[in-house]
């Protein structure tokens, strides 16, 4: 990972912190198993950063949590009495599993879940939404499938196309209704084209 910019190695590590008016520096040091500072070594740091503290309200216990949360990215928050201390962390996530849909299709093209489920990560990123949605297009081609329609009315929906979302919602209820394994996402799908349609209409 990455933070603040700088490379962390994957592993485990102790976490410290070095306090200023202006300025925090963030430790992460290689002996992990520290549970105070006591036989803390500056030449164990795997990293250090600099970041700026932030004033908060009152906050009695010290908590530390995650927020900015994206496919790629966080930032893990310190929060202690009247000062918030943020830092950003940031990953690879999305070129790796591009690159893996990517190795996936180029071995099995035509494979109709394997295009439904790289379309679907589009959805969830809401990154390269034309890409999803030339994968479920092709998977539409190969097999109508509720399944399949469904993920292309929530990639054009990301998309902002809502009339074309509105459209292949209803294809999806149109191929689900007689299929007993469908009645679960059912209402799911009705809300979702409620809302599309208002959307739509706006």
């Amino acid at each position: 990972v990455m933070i603040e910019g700088n490379k962390l190695a994957a592993g485990r590590y102790a976490l410290f912190t070095i306090p200023g008016k202006s300025e925090w520096t963030i430790i992460f040091n290689k002996k992990k198993d520290m549970n105070s500072a006591f036989g803390y070594k500056k030449e164990e740091d795997a990293l250090r950063v600099k970041v700026k503290p932030l004033s908060n309200a009152n906050n009695e216990s010290m908590e530390f949590w995650f927020s900015d949360i994206t496919i790629n990215s966080c930032t893990i928050n310190l929060m202690w009495e009247k000062l918030h201390i943020p830092f950003k962390v940031t990953t690879e996530t999305d070129t790796k599993v591009m690159a893996i849909i990517n190795d996936s299709l180029k071995a099995n093209p035509n494979k109709v879940s394997l295009l439904r489920q790289a379309a679907g990560y589009t959805v969830t990123s809401g990154l390269h939404l034309d890409n999803g949605l030339e994968w479920i297009n092709k998977a539409i081609s190969i097999k109508s499938e509720y399944r399949s329609f469904w993920t292309k009315a929530q990639v054009l929906a990301k998309m902002g196309k809502y009339n074309d979302a509105v459209d292949a919602a209803n294809k999806t209820l149109d191929l689900g209704k007689d299929d007993k394994d469908f009645a679960e996402m059912k209402p799911n799908v009705e809300k979702n084209l409620a809302e599309y349609k208002a959307k739509a209409n706006k």
